[in-house]
């Protein structure tokens, strides 16, 4: 009798350990996942800030290339057939064929 008592004290005991131990995998878990999402909204955030940067050179450069577009000189419409040679609508002429 006295080792059915022992035996159920063994296994209560064996089951205080494996909650103990499966307590303590669970928390540390836990703890990983955190500290991985806090690493990853660091990252996330710098991949946003990089991304933010990059649009907005995009959209510097894209002003600056109108700027610069907008002081070109506009050139009057010219017909092929009777532009001047050395105009870029005369070079779309070859030999008298002209290009509509």
């Amino acid at each position: 009798m006295k080792w059915l008592i022992k035996l159920k004290l063994f296994a209560l005991a064996l089951l205080g350990l494996l909650a103990t131990i499966a307590t303590a995998a669970l928390y540390w878990r836990n703890q990983g996942k955190a500290a991985q999402k806090a690493v990853d909204a660091a990252r996330e955030a710098e991949v946003n800030a990089q991304a933010a940067q990059e649009t907005i050179h995009a959209h510097e450069v894209r002003n600056e290339v109108q700027a610069e577009n907008a002081k070109l000189p506009g050139a009057p419409a010219q017909a092929v057939a009777t532009a001047d040679p050395a105009t870029a609508a005369g070079k779309l002429r070859d030999g008298g064929w002209v290009r509509d």
